[in-house]
C-alpha cells in the first residue's frame, strides 16, 4: 500500500510524480484506482520526406498527409499518462503492429493487466487480447462473412465508444495545447554551416 502511494499520490487525481520510464508506468498501472486503461494511436503531421519510398513509408492513407504514429495511453479522468512514437517512424503502420514493435511498451501493458488493470482499444487492436495475454483487454466485435454483427453488438460497440471517449479528449487537450507538433526538420544544402579552409582570413 506504500508503495502505491508513493506512486499515485494521496490526492485523486493523477500520479504524484511524472511517468518518465517504463518502470514508473507499469508500477503505475499495477496501482492504478478504477483499474481501466484506454489505448489509441494518434498521428502527428510531418514535413514530406524527399526520397519516394521514404514518402510512401511516412503516408498515411488515413490522414491523407505525411505523419509520424504513436501509442496513447489514458486513464478514465482525460489524463495522458503515456505517450511513444512508432520506432520505424513510419505513418502507414497499422496500431497493433506499432504496439507490437514497442517492446517495452508491450511488457509494461502485460503487468498491469496481470495486476488486475482492464485494456480499453478501439478496431486498430484486433488481437490484443493474444497480446496481452489475458482477459482483461475489451475491443470491439467484428463482422466478417461468417459471423455478422447483431443489433447487441452494436450497442456494446456503442457503449464500448462512449466508454474511450476520456482518450479522446486527452488527444484533443495535447493537440490543442500543441504538444504534439513534429519539429524535426531536414537541413537544405543552401543551409549548411559555412566552413572556412585554412587559407582563409580569419
Amino acid at each position: 500500500m506504500k508503495a502505491c502511494s508513493s506512486i499515485t499520490g494521496s490526492v485523486r487525481r493523477g500520479p504524484a510524480r511524472p511517468i518518465r520510464t517504463l518502470e514508473d508506468l507499469a508500477a503505475y498501472l499495477a496501482c492504478l484506482r478504477d483499474g481501466t486503461l484506454l489505448v489509441d494511436d494518434t498521428k502527428i503531421s510531418r514535413w514530406s520526406p524527399q526520397a519516394w519510398e521514404e514518402q510512401k513509408a511516412a503516408w498515411s492513407g488515413k490522414a491523407k498527409d505525411h505523419v509520424v504514429k504513436a501509442t496513447v495511453l489514458s486513464d478514465r479522468g482525460r489524463r495522458a499518462i503515456w505517450v511513444e512514437a512508432n520506432p520505424s517512424g513510419e505513418g502507414r503502420t497499422g496500431d497493433i503492429a506499432m504496439l507490437r514493435s514497442q517492446q517495452g511498451l508491450l511488457p509494461a501493458l502485460q503487468a498491469g493487466v496481470a495486476a488486475g488493470t482492464v485494456v480499453l482499444a478501439d478496431r486498430g487492436y484486433p488481437t490484443l487480447i493474444q497480446d496481452l495475454g489475458g482477459q482483461g483487454v475489451i475491443t470491439p466485435v467484428y463482422a466478417n462473412r461468417y459471423h455478422p454483427i447483431s443489433d447487441h453488438d452494436r450497442m456494446f460497440n456503442r457503449a464500448l465508444s462512449s466508454t474511450r471517449m476520456p482518450v479522446e479528449h486527452a488527444l484533443g487537450r495535447m493537440k490543442r495545447l500543441r504538444a504534439l507538433t513534429y519539429r524535426r526538420r531536414p537541413v537544405p544544402p543552401s543551409a549548411a554551416l559555412y566552413e572556412p579552409s585554412a587559407s582563409s582570413p580569419p
